[in-house]
């Protein structure tokens, strides 16, 4: 989204798959999970915190938990 342009004038990658399949070419398939460990220590504990919080407050509230 955010691609410059290249010297030329031209953009290096004309939409998501052709990014993909030039960056798998380039740099290997594992460079498409650059990133993916601090997103989701990142991530992971919110979602663990918010889930557990969310059927917690449905039990408090009478709606019930989830099954």
């Amino acid at each position: 989204m955010s691609q410059a342009a290249l010297p030329d004038g031209t953009m290096p990658y004309n939409g998501t798959l052709d990014c993909w399949r030039k960056v798998v070419a380039t740099e290997g398939p594992l460079a498409l999970y650059k990133g993916f460990m601090p997103g989701w220590l990142r991530l992971g504990p919110w979602q663990l915190v918010f889930w557990c919080s969310y059927e917690q407050l449905r039990i408090m509230t009478g709606i019930g938990g989830f099954k």
